[in-house]
């Protein structure tokens, strides 16, 4: 029998602004079962995202191999977990092909220290992803200073039956790729964490929900006009942090903060009409 018999990788893709902090922050909770490992290697705070920058030079695949290969030789469980949405694109706004085609072949390389692979991604209807990609563009490092559709229009990411055909082609059919629907416990009653827990049958009490705080309207202009001003990220990243810290006591939890115009909705859903279809119709159990 091999020293990797019967060891398994799953690897959570993401996509962006999917639930992924979630899953990731309920991996590290649940670090004592030994059925499963969360790879302590490339991982920072509670997800992989270096592996992102690791794995997008070629250069970089056998060390990678190589360490995540030693730190699975000293463990006994049959199950191991790698999880950040940078492995399903290069950020919120920026689909690169070569990069991505370079950190899939580089995850294909890893998984060669495991019986099977299986990888997970999450999509959520285009006008809601969109809506939350330029929320948390605006407050984030990205510094987003206008809303545009055609950034997301170019990512193609955001085009789920590319997205799918284009990761598939990558690793070929011997690799489970399992496409599942973000789901949100306000609107469901049953959450992401719950569903991708439920598809290992992890245990799945006690979970953590909707880790991410939501900015207000007001909140949202206000740092969009600093990501407009001529001073360097460092400097604007400290005055919205100021914005934040401001406005938050005033803000309703249920407070739905809409930077897209119904127009602008109607366009998203026409540009990915025929896209949707198309991936509906190989996985007509999904559904927004």
């Amino acid at each position: 029998m091999s020293e990797k018999s019967g060891r398994e990788l799953v690897v959570h893709v993401g996509q962006h602004k999917t639930g992924s902090t979630a899953i990731q922050r309920n991996l590290v909770s649940q670090e004592g079962d030994e059925r499963f490992k969360y790879l302590e290697e490339y991982r920072k705070n509670s997800g992989h995202h270096s592996l992102y920058d690791i794995l997008k030079n070629k250069d970089n695949h056998e060390t990678a191999f190589r360490k995540i290969k030693e730190e699975v030789s000293r463990c006994s469980s049959s199950r191991f977990f790698i999880s950040s949405e940078y492995l399903s694109s290069d950020n919120e706004l920026k689909f690169n092909h070569a990069n991505m085609v370079n950190v899939w072949e580089g995850i294909k390389k890893i998984s060669e220290a495991f019986d099977r692979l299986v990888i997970v991604y999450y999509v959520r209807d285009q006008v809601s992803s969109i809506e939350s990609r330029i929320n948390q563009s605006i407050k984030s490092r990205l510094c987003l200073d206008r809303v545009s559709l055609d950034v997301f229009f170019a990512n193609d990411s955001l085009d789920y039956d590319f997205f799918d055909t284009k990761l598939r082609g990558v690793f070929g059919e011997k690799v489970d790729i399992i496409p599942r629907v973000f789901l949100s416990k306000k609107k469901y009653g049953y959450d992401v964490c719950e569903d991708f827990f439920g598809i290992f049958k992890m245990n799945s009490n006690n979970l953590l929900h909707d880790v991410n705080k939501s900015l207000s309207y007001e909140q949202l202009m206000d740092c969009l006009a600093i990501n407009q001003m001529g001073i360097g990220v460092d400097e604007k990243m400290r005055l919205k942090k100021e914005v934040a810290s401001k406005y938050y006591k005033k803000i309703s939890k249920n407070k739905v903060s809409r930077m897209l115009t119904e127009e602008q909705e109607h366009q998203i859903q026409l540009f990915y009409k025929s896209s949707n279809d198309r991936f509906f119709s190989k996985y007509p159990f999904l559904e927004f």
